[in-house]
């Protein structure tokens, strides 16, 4: 498929089904804006991206990372271990 091994960009954390998606496209790395964890809608559902968007995640093999973009740094929120298969 033409989205095996890419990436993708969002602004806000994504929902479990959005993960389970981008698992089934073959996404392998996800860049979250870190300003979406600050809006109303993270705040009330973060739980959901930790306990599960975050392990969707890691069991496809996604890494995922926040972006500060003026700062132009990315942080790592989590990576597969080495070796992942």
């Amino acid at each position: 498929s033409p989205t095996e091994g890419g990436a993708i960009f969002v602004t806000d954390p994504p929902c479990p089904n959005c993960v389970k998606n981008m698992a089934e496209a073959g996404i392998k790395a996800l860049y979250i804006d870190h300003k979406g964890f600050e809006k109303d809608f993270s705040q009330r559902r973060g739980d959901d991206f930790r306990s599960m968007s975050l392990k969707v995640a890691e069991k496809a093999g996604i890494s995922v990372y926040s972006v500060y973009r003026k700062e132009r740094r990315i942080e790592t929120l989590q990576e597969p271990a080495a070796g992942y298969v």
